[in-house]
């Protein structure tokens, strides 16, 4: 999913039905190709945060 590593300038070229907002998708877990070649799935936690 091209959602998952960029986000689009304009909501509108995410293409999804519920698009989601730039707050979401910097909280979003980082999945790359291999995520989706080995078919994973994330139980928990959808998010998260990093404090400094």
């Amino acid at each position: 999913n091209l959602i998952d590593s960029h986000y689009p300038e304009e909501e509108e070229w995410q293409l999804m039905e519920n698009p989601i907002g730039i707050e979401e998708f910097e909280k979003r877990v980082l999945k790359g190709p291999d995520f989706y070649t080995l078919n994973f799935t994330i139980v928990h936690p959808k998010h998260f945060l990093i404090v400094t």
